[in-house]
């Protein structure tokens, strides 16, 4: 389940709801472990998204700014 937390952290670029998934899935017990393991996999990945359209809207935000 930690691998499964981490996996979705890192390709969609999405830490919470990783988070969350597994907390509802597998119940309060790891969460610890499971924000830990999503958190190494969603800065590992940097920029990098599964999706593209995900990376430009950060860019047109970035640009706005």
């Amino acid at each position: 389940m930690l691998a499964m937390a981490a996996m979705l952290a890192a390709a969609n670029k999405t830490f919470l709801t990783s988070i969350a998934l597994v907390a509802e899935t597998i119940g309060p017990g790891l969460i610890i472990s499971t924000v830990i393991s999503a958190a190494v996999g969603y800065f590992i990945t940097g920029n990098i998204s599964l999706y593209k359209s995900q990376l430009l809207s950060k860019k047109a935000k970035m640009k706005i700014k």
